[in-house]
């Protein structure tokens, strides 16, 4: 079973060929490359998933969360997660 867990959320990955969790420090050791939370792959695609829970009880500042959001700052963010684990991923 492919089950990975970020704080207080559980995906299932089951029908993936193969699921990690691609922000462990233990994969990357101190690298400062951006990184996705969870990379799964199937037959046909890979999924990049980026975990964002602004709900989430003992958020120290979910105003900023948002004006990230609609600012357009997240995107960017998250353009370079996606550019440096599709980088790190074709050179494994």
């Amino acid at each position: 079973m492919n089950k990975l867990v970020e704080l207080d959320l559980e995906f299932d990955f089951e029908t993936a060929n193969n699921a990690l969790q691609f922000d462990s420090d233990e994969l990357h050791g101190t690298s400062t490359a951006k990184r996705v939370d969870f990379v799964a792959e199937y037959e046909d695609c890979y999924r990049f998933i980026e975990v964002k829970d602004p709900d989430q009880p003992g958020v120290t500042n979910p105003a900023a969360f948002i004006r990230k959001f609609t600012s357009g700052e997240l995107l960017d963010s998250l353009a370079g997660k996606f550019r440096d684990t599709v980088f790190f991923r074709s050179l494994c």
